[in-house]
């Protein structure tokens, strides 16, 4: 396949600049050193300061995460089970340790380098990508600027979202390794070897929302590819293409099998493969949740004026809030359109189709249509919540687009006219006119639901109606007066900014026609105006709150938020057997606060994975019953305290403690790790479980509920059992029991998860079986009795291995590449 090339037949300047007298080679490093340098002025306090980043995310991780990494660094093998939150869940995605070692532990090792170390990777990667696509250097510095500097990227760093950064940085890589394997003059070898290297390394930065994303992009450029080989009759040159993709794509997945291997096979049990008891059948997330954070139509306007709604602070948008917009930079907007029109660039249109998709997938709710079928019918589309997120890949392509377009006019310095550029460009010239200086009479600058919610606020603290008339009028004058105005101002401003950048573009763009600068000095000269404007915004939205000093890490930080309620519990909730009992931290916003999990075993965690049977005991029925609380499932939880304001009635339940307005309430009825059961209720399905829990006579410490299709055996109560935990771990159980009086049914209070726990009495295997809804149950014959609960799924210790031989198989085809290339220069010696 030839090489793609932004344009063609392009005229030697007259007179040459001096960025075009430089050797190519030069032209290079000082591209290199710029992309090197410009990551430290966006972030000069991390770089050359002692701050670091620790956002909100890389907290709330850290916090969940306690139970398994000190089980690691203790045990020295890999937990695979999260006991401290959501009353325990698998750690695949949570703290999932990679057995096989590769370079991106190279770069993730020096901390203090971060997040510039990965900038630089994909930085460097888009540089190559654009050079192997046949845009010369100075274009492809441009290009890495606008793709590398989007806003999203430091406004994900602040949040603390690491591996979504981490996998955008692998990105261009893996673009990169597919350009090499469809050029003609490939070395196979050579192309294979990168191409798989990337896609190893994108699929292990663990997220797989961006992987999923940009194979859209991937998989339209390999059907184009397909496409053109058919036509042009070149099916049989292009087979060992596909035979290349096939493979490497085999390749890559044996070599992530771990963890990759673990976290499908937990898919179904979790909130993102569906299962629950409102939706059964479904595979993925519920519809109106992952639609959450979808793109508004009228906010793509941020695309190119990024305060137009309001940033972050004044953000009046249709979501319900964001940190900040996707900005792709002025210059990437200015031709856009130029390039579509005029450049001979092969690629535009896959990656213009590409670019305009993702744009309609990210308004999400917005264009229900398209979305919603979607949702429902293509694969893997319903694991993914807010569709935003999709402007990730619109943020890749349309700055590809962009500097094609430049280069139709720089290749044909000093010959084009004004009327051969100018219609391209005039459109966004016009858009930031109109709204410099009439964004008000354009934009309604009002928050859909913000005039209803402020009247409720302003009317509570009265202690008034919301439908007194003095009420609406104070709301109404606050936002025409305040609200309305400062958002007015910021989207002002920014289209004022826009136009300034559009005017100082299109005079580079007259010098270059007119011969008065060179194309390599017009370049370098958008260059500055983009890495201004981009890194300009940029740190806009690089939340501040999240730096902290570098002497300390994320567990330092978690360890500050330490109070005396979180000591005392800590130390009050451990047993003389080898576990703890359970917390519920409602005064700590329970369900999506995981800092209390780091202190102790909490009901409670921040997970957007959690267990589905788990979500459903959270939001169907541990807030059920007369008083609000269901206390029979919160005693099978484990649950001896309870946090919440002074005050709190509830049968039960004695406050014992008081800290600073939180008070400590122990649980007079709580239950232990395992407890023997005499009588069980049958069920037939989940449904009819949970519906049995949520009963208020719910006794668990005398019935069980057990979701089975066949009779279980006759139960005895045996008031002499005894069960004792010998051993706890998060990959192994042991507990001793005793019963003189017949068979009983023994009820662990773990979750219940089929895909790994096994269980066996005195070396024995036995059923697990689903009890409770959402624990574990084991039937006990008459005797003494060792029983083991094991977490050893094929799915790790297999998957290791074969994540090994995968690594060893690439590892083979880059011998393979210098053997090949050492053969060639033999050859061309000879």
């Amino acid at each position: 396949m030839a090489k793609s090339s932004p344009t063609k037949n392009t005229p030697e300047l007259a007179t040459p600049d001096l960025w075009e007298k430089l050797a190519t080679k030069w032209k290079h490093a000082i591209s290199i050193a710029i992309l090197l340098l410009l990551p430290t002025f966006l972030f000069p306090d991390v770089f050359w300061g002692d701050q670091r980043f620790v956002g909100h995310d890389t907290i709330q991780w850290r916090a969940s995460s306690e139970s398994i990494i000190a089980e690691r660094e203790s045990s020295g093998e890999e937990p695979l089970w999260s006991a401290n939150q959501f009353s325990g869940m698998p750690a695949y995605l949570v703290s999932y340790k990679k057995m096989v070692p590769n370079i991106d532990n190279l770069i993730a090792m020096p901390e203090t380098l971060y997040p510039a170390s990965f900038f630089w990777v994909l930085l460097i990667g888009m540089y190559a990508f654009l050079l192997c696509s046949g845009f010369k250097p100075a274009s492809a510095l441009l290009g890495s600027v606008l793709v590398g500097f989007s806003t999203y990227l430091p406004i994900i760093i602040g949040a603390g979202h690491n591996s979504k950064f981490v996998a955008l940085s692998f990105i261009p890589w893996l673009m990169f390794g597919y350009s090499m394997l469809r050029r003609e003059d490939r070395n196979k070898w050579l192309s294979a070897f990168v191409f798989i290297g990337a896609f190893i390394l994108q699929l292990r930065a663990g997220h797989p929302q961006i992987t999923y994303y940009f194979m859209f992009l991937l998989g339209l450029w390999f059907l184009y590819d397909l496409v053109q080989a058919s036509r042009e009759g070149r099916l049989k040159s292009f087979y060992p293409v596909m035979a290349l993709v096939i493979v490497s794509g085999l390749v890559t997945l044996l070599a992530n099998a771990q963890p990759y291997w673990s976290i499908y096979e937990y898919s179904p049990f979790s909130i993102r493969g569906g299962g629950t008891v409102a939706a059964p059948e479904s595979t993925g997330l519920d519809m109106e949740y992952a639609f959450r954070w979808s793109q508004g139509w009228g906010e793509l306007l941020t695309l190119l004026i990024p305060n137009s709604y309001g940033g972050a602070e004044a953000y009046w948008g249709p979501k319900s809030g964001t940190s900040g917009p996707h900005y792709f930079g002025a210059i990437t907007m200015i031709f856009l359109i130029l390039g579509l029109w005029k450049s001979t660039f092969k690629l535009k249109w896959v990656f213009f189709g590409a670019g305009v998709l993702s744009v309609l997938f990210a308004v999400g709710e917005n264009f229900a249509s398209l979305n919603g079928f979607m949702f429902q019918y293509f694969p893997l589309f319903n694991k993914f919540r807010a569709p935003e997120t999709w402007l990730v890949v619109a943020g890749f392509t349309f700055p590809i687009i962009a500097i094609a377009g430049l280069d139709y006019i720089l290749g044909k310095a000093g010959e084009t006219k004004l009327k051969d550029w100018f219609p391209a460009l005039a459109p966004v010239m016009l858009l930031a006119i109109v709204f410099a200086f009439g964004s008000g009479a354009i934009l309604s600058f009002e928050k859909p639901g913000q005039f209803d919610q402020l009247v409720e606020q302003v009317a509570q603290s009265n202690q008034v109606s919301p439908s007194d008339s003095r009420v609406q009028q104070q709301v109404t004058g606050f936002i025409n007066g305040t609200l309305k105005p400062e958002r007015e101002a910021l989207a002002s401003a920014d289209s004022l900014r826009l136009l300034i950048l559009v005017t100082l573009s299109v005079g580079v763009i007259i010098a270059v026609s007119f011969g008065k600068i060179g194309a390599g000095v017009a370049t370098l000269i958008l260059v500055l105006v983009s890495g201004y404007d981009m890194i300009g915004v940029g740190q806009r939205y690089a939340n501040e709150k999240s730096l902290a000093s570098k002497e300390f890490d994320a567990a330092a930080i978690v360890e500050q938020t330490r109070r005396p309620v979180d000591t005392w519990i800590t130390e009050n909730v451990k047993t003389e057997e080898p576990w703890s009992y359970r917390v519920l931290p409602l005064a700590d916003n329970a369900f999506n606060n995981a800092l209390p999990s780091y202190f102790y075993p909490s009901l409670g965690g921040y997970s957007g994975a959690r267990m589905a049977i788990y979500d459903d005991l959270m939001s169907r029925s541990i807030f059920v019953g007369e008083f609000g609380i269901n206390s029979g499932v919160l005693n099978m939880l484990n649950t001896k305290y309870l946090t919440y304001g002074p005050g709190l009635m509830l049968p039960g339940w004695e406050q014992i403690q008081g800290f600073e307005g939180v008070a400590v309430y122990e649980n007079t009825r709580v239950l232990p790790k395992a407890w023997f059961v005499g009588q069980a209720d049958q069920v037939l399905n989940a449904e009819l479980s949970l519906a049995k829990i949520n009963q208020f006579n719910f006794d668990p410490s005398k019935m069980a509920v057990v979701e089975i299709d066949r009779k279980l055996p006759e139960l005895s109560i045996d008031s002499t059992a005894t069960v004792r935990v010998s051993h706890y771990s998060a990959r192994m159980i042991t507990l001793e029991t005793t019963r003189t009086q017949g068979t009983g049914l023994l009820v662990l209070s773990e979750l219940y998860y089929p895909k790994g726990w096994t269980a066996s009495i005195n070396g024995e295997a036995t059923d697990i079986l689903k009890t409770n809804f959402a624990l574990r149950g084991v039937i006990v014959p008459e005797g003494t009795h060792q029983i083991e609960f094991k977490l050893d799924p094929h799915s790790h210790s297999v998957g290791t291995t074969l994540a090994f031989l995968g690594h060893g198989i690439w590892l083979l085809f880059g011998v393979m590449a210098l053997v090949s290339m050492r053969r060639k220069r033999n050859d061309a010696a000879e």
